[in-house]
């Protein structure tokens, strides 16, 4: 799905500018790391649980 918006949105972006373009998917690529870092749980040390 990324992959799919990164190639569609590309052109239009880039005829804005590069560093507009790059900077949009920085952003967006700050922010799911904000996301992983905060609401995804470590399991580092933990056994798999049986359902």
């Amino acid at each position: 799905m990324a992959n799919f918006t990164v190639s569609t949105t590309f052109p239009t972006l880039q005829a804005i500018g590069l560093g507009f373009a790059y900077g949009i998917y920085t952003f967006f690529a700050a922010l799911s790391l904000v996301f992983v870092v905060r609401r995804i749980r470590e399991t580092k040390g933990r056994e798999l649980e049986e359902m």
